[in-house]
């Protein structure tokens, strides 16, 4: 029996979980049907028996549970799961083909076939699925065919490029855009495609070495996923394939800084490694210098490149006309008036940006490509925010380089990252404390903490940069670690990998490492009795606390009261969109008239004074209908400071449309007031979400009452 995808990830979890699973957890994870769930956990047990791994004898058919011997014995068998037992999907057939084409003069119709025993109309399809594939994500390169079998077609250039491509879909079992992340040890998934994990460590270990003596420490996922690259650029060298001339651009080599790069590649013996499978290619080349001058500078690029997807900025992008801190408060600026968002720490953030722009802006302008299913997510869940960031004039006006719609999604993620992260201060001092480890920037480490203070109401959190990891875990001042990113930490301090946004695997690890850890959000009494005591120490003498203590700690266990530890509000579109704040009208408006009509209720109950309106007016006219969204929503709104009293919002269905310009129009126009810039965040994004969904849209343009509007509200919010 071939080990599955859904068997491989069941694994992970039952190893995360100390080796208990139950057809419950997998069902949440996976989203499947318990009767899938419990078919997989039978498939499971049968492939431990049948390799002689030690289950407990209290086995039940909804559980699958193994003795901490077993487990070992299952971690060593996943480690060394050979190609051949593993059943790859068919997104996986397609990587797994393309990573042999990157290492291989050819692959055979029959050695694919063989392997995947598929028949030989699958193994065209596939390729053909694939140069569609490559086409479709901007790659000029095809799969091409002849006697000796199928071979990557293209420049050399090109195919270094796809490189840190494929090794970014490695941890990506689907190409479906709704498709749930798991994770499962990079240990594990390399070993799938061909490569050897241990020496995959080595040289990424030379890489970290290095980078520390430079003061630029690499993140230990960048250096592995450098690892993995130089890897594969070593053994196309040994086949022959070498950069042609040219290949690089007088643009591009220019684009960066040259500070550290030289030395990281020669320090860490990795371009000795390249000059030795120089050495040994089969390929005759007629002006060696030239070549290597051309594979030295690709090399650098792509880990520059590669290590600026963690942030992990070993050169900065160089910008002509203006500076990258200029640029980033350029952004900030325009973000903060198109959201009505307020920044607290604006020096800060610019700061922090600047180092985020620096990364997108050195791999668009290099070539470079990643996946990262972070950004596609942001696209998706933030809908709106990302739209708005994507026309701003600020970036569509760059004159240097055009900002993919990656690189876009990329710069919303850091902007609501840091805009929503100042409601940390308002944390009150819980247990246990969590640390969430970031790359060098904390931007998007905000959003993973921001899940996890709503998930988790009973926790501390903070934000730590990778490279202060090791003070936190050496005076061992955590009670867990939560890292987006691969980490290399004291074995003492537990550690859970998950997903920039949680899922149900990454929820429930973190859920029971905070179990193992003792009383969190069930401590509610402890917490609540010794904040009291805190207070009460200034009033009480010292002979009276600890009967004071006594008593009171028998009150708050009376079971006569629940206590609850709520933290800062996330509001709901429910909680500002009430029946008394929407209208409905069948005239044909003005859209000033209309904003004044929509604001009518707000400036009723004193939630905006007249100036807010006149605000949103002048805005509008200033910098243009950017307030439309999508095609018939648009979200009216000021800085707080332009007379923002209460956090609120309105809605007005208009059965017109109503008309911004010749081409921007609403028939939703829905008034946001924030008092303080970040507390409506968890609404707007639940209104992008809501509104991202064209079924959902319609039923809103369609509906004909207040009470509709109000159901499709909540039914949306409780689904």
């Amino acid at each position: 029996m071939k080990i599955a995808r859904d068997i491989l990830i069941a694994f992970q979890l039952l190893s995360d979980n100390m080796g208990c699973l139950t057809v419950h957890q997998l069902s949440q994870v996976m989203r499947v049907s318990r009767t899938q769930a419990k078919q997989i956990i039978e498939d499971c047990i049968y492939w431990l028996e049948k390799r002689g791994v030690v289950l407990k004898d209290e086995r039940e058919k909804r559980t699958v549970s193994v003795p901490p011997e077993g487990l070992e014995q299952l971690r060593e068998l996943l480690k060394n799961i050979s190609e051949k037992e593993y059943y790859y999907s068919f997104f996986e057939r397609r990587k797994y083909i393309v990573f042999k084409l990157l290492t291989n003069h050819f692959i055979t119709n029959y050695q694919i076939c063989e392997m995947f025993e598929i028949s030989r109309n699958t193994c065209i399809a596939d390729m053909t699925a694939i140069s569609r594939f490559l086409k479709n994500n901007g790659f000029q390169l095809r799969i091409t065919s002849n006697k000796k079998g199928y071979m990557l077609a293209g420049k050399e250039s090109e195919i270094r490029r796809l490189i840190p491509y494929y090794i970014s879909l490695i941890p990506i079992f689907s190409s479906e855009e709704d498709a749930p992340l798991y994770h499962i040890d990079e240990e594990i998934l390399f070993h799938l495609y061909g490569f050897d994990d241990v020496q995959i460590r080595k040289r990424a270990d030379r890489l970290e070495t290095a980078s520390k003596e430079l003061g630029h420490k690499l993140s230990l996922q960048s250096a592995v996923n450098i690892s993995l690259a130089v890897e594969l650029i070593a053994r196309r060298i040994r086949q022959g394939h070498y950069v042609e001339r040219g290949a690089v651009s007088k643009e591009s080599r220019e684009a960066y800084t040259r500070n550290c790069i030289e030395y990281l590649i020669l320090k860490s013996g990795i371009w000795q490694e390249i000059k030795t499978a120089s050495k040994t290619a089969s390929a005759e080349v007629d002006d060696w210098k030239e070549i290597l001058t051309m594979e030295k500078e690709l090399l650098s690029q792509t880990i520059v490149c590669m290590g600026s997807v963690q942030e992990d900025n070993l050169e900065q992008f160089v910008m002509h006309e203006t500076s990258l801190e200029q640029f980033a408060e350029e952004i900030i600026t325009e973000f903060e008036e198109r959201i009505g968002l307020g920044c607290t720490q604006k020096e800060v953030v610019i700061e922090k940006l600047s180092q985020s722009l620096s990364g997108v802006l050195l791999r668009t302008s290099c070539g470079f490509q990643i996946y990262d299913p972070f950004v596609e997510t942001i696209r998706s869940n933030y809908k709106y925010i990302f739209d708005v960031t994507r026309k701003m004039n600020t970036i569509r006006g760059l004159q240097e380089v055009e900002i993919s719609e990656n690189g876009a999604a990329y710069i919303t993620a850091q902007l609501i990252g840091w805009f929503i992260q100042g409601e940390e201060a308002k944390q009150k001092q819980k247990i246990p404390l969590v640390g969430i480890v970031c790359a060098n920037n904390i931007g998007i480490g905000a959003l993973v903490e921001k899940q996890i203070q709503s998930t988790f109401s009973g926790v501390r959190t903070i934000l730590i940069p990778s490279y202060e990891i090791n003070y936190w875990t050496f005076y061992n001042k955590l009670d867990l670690l939560v890292a987006p990113m691969l980490l290399k930490i004291d074995e003492n301090i537990p550690c859970v990998r998950v997903n920039p946004f949680l899922t149900a695997q990454d929820k429930g690890n973190i859920s029971r490492m905070l179990a193992e850890k003792g009383d969190r959000a069930a401590d509610s009494t402890k917490i609540l009795l010794k904040e009291t005591m805190y207070i009460l120490k200034d009033f009480l003498p010292s002979g009276q606390r600890d009967e004071a203590g006594i008593r009171l700690e028998q009150l708050y266990n009376s079971g006569d009261y629940e206590i609850i530890f709520k933290g800062a509000k996330n509001y709901m579109l429910k909680d500002l969109l009430t029946a008394d704040r929407i209208q409905f009208t069948d005239d044909k408006l003005d859209w000033r008239e209309a904003i004044r009509l929509a604001s009518a209720p707000l400036i009723e109950d004193g939630s905006i004074t007249q100036n807010y309106v006149r605000a949103m007016i002048d805005s509008i006219e200033t910098t243009g209908p950017y307030i439309v969204l999508t095609p018939g929503v648009a979200l009216p709104h000021a800085r707080p400071s332009k007379g923002a009293k209460k956090l609120a919002m309105a809605m007005l269905c208009s059965r017109e449309r109503i008309y911004f310009n010749e081409e921007k129009y609403a028939n939703l126009l829905i008034i946001l007031s924030s008092v303080d810039g970040h507390s409506h965040i968890n609404a707007l994004v639940h209104l992008s979400n809501m509104f991202g969904e064209e079924e959902t849209l319609e039923k809103f343009m369609e509906a004909q009452t207040v009470e509709e509007v109000v159901e499709l509200i909540h039914r949306y919010e409780t689904d």
